[in-house]
């Protein structure tokens, strides 16, 4: 069983206006879910998906066209040689961002691929279960009109969440504990309070004195963790957030490639 293509599928949604948010990176106006499909000449295929983020669909596009070239022709079974072959052969133009992506949504497919092949789901083929379930929060908290973002996170307790998330990242101290202060009134204090500060995706994101500042003001409201209060290409930068503020720090869903630096700095 050989490789005979990779191609994207991309499936959209375009918000109404009703629908819109806004959150530190701008306006949604929609959702793009880029997926890549890996085919092979018996007949099956696999799936994975790409986060080229809702500005960059068709980058993605662009990106499997090229790396297509350094697996088509092979066999899908070494999945972890395949991806090298990729990873080496874009370190021109890849290492980072969109080529990653596109890389990570090959690998997924390819996982996808094998795991048909072999009648078998993909956990086995990773180590095996690991548990039987895992705790699940409520992400959201986009809506700050009055009594909406309020109603939206009781409606996540109704269901049965035990935790739920809320977007912060407004340019203001002030703003940002107003939000936390009406999540937290919301949900009451049984319930865990994940503030999400976004500061990847914003042209001027908080520097590290002013992300310590905003955290050490949001420890009043007992946050579960703050998530990605500064820009996650600067690891150590959320050392120092970290040595500062007793709140828990998260972040890394932009760290593309620099996981083992973050891990071994301890930087969140």
């Amino acid at each position: 069983m050989r490789i005979v293509d990779c191609k994207v599928i991309f499936l959209s949604y375009e918000y109404t206006e009703a629908e819109r948010w806004t959150w530190s990176g701008g306006v949604a106006h929609g959702q793009t879910a880029c997926l890549v499909q890996v085919q092979t000449d018996a007949g099956l295929s696999g799936l994975g998906e790409i986060n080229p983020g809702p500005q960059a669909p068709r980058v993605a596009e662009a990106a499997v066209d090229a790396l297509k070239a350094f697996i088509v022709g092979e066999e899908p079974w070494n999945i972890s040689s395949l991806w090298a072959r990729m990873y080496k052969g874009s370190i021109v133009w890849g290492r980072r961002g969109v080529a990653v992506s596109v890389m990570g949504g090959v690998e997924m497919a390819l996982w996808d691929l094998v795991g048909k092949a072999l009648g078998r789901p993909v956990y086995e083929l990773l180590g095996g279960k690991v548990r039987r379930s895992i705790r699940a929060y409520a992400s959201g908290g986009v809506n700050f009109a009055k009594g909406q973002l309020e109603d939206e996170l009781r409606s996540y307790v109704d269901r049965g969440f035990t935790a739920v998330k809320v977007r912060i990242g407004a340019p203001t101290l002030d703003a940002n504990l107003r939000v936390a202060e009406r999540a937290r009134s919301a949900i009451g204090d049984a319930v865990d309070l994940l503030l999400d500060a976004g500061q990847g995706y914003v042209a001027r994101p908080w520097s590290v004195p002013e992300a310590v500042r905003v955290a050490r003001a949001l420890e009043r409201y007992a946050p579960f963790w703050l998530e990605e209060p500064y820009l996650t290409d600067e690891p150590e930068g959320y050392a120092a957030i970290r040595r500062e503020s007793s709140i828990p720090i998260a972040g890394g869903e932009n760290g593309a490639q620099i996981h083992t630096q973050i891990l071994s700095g301890h930087d969140a």
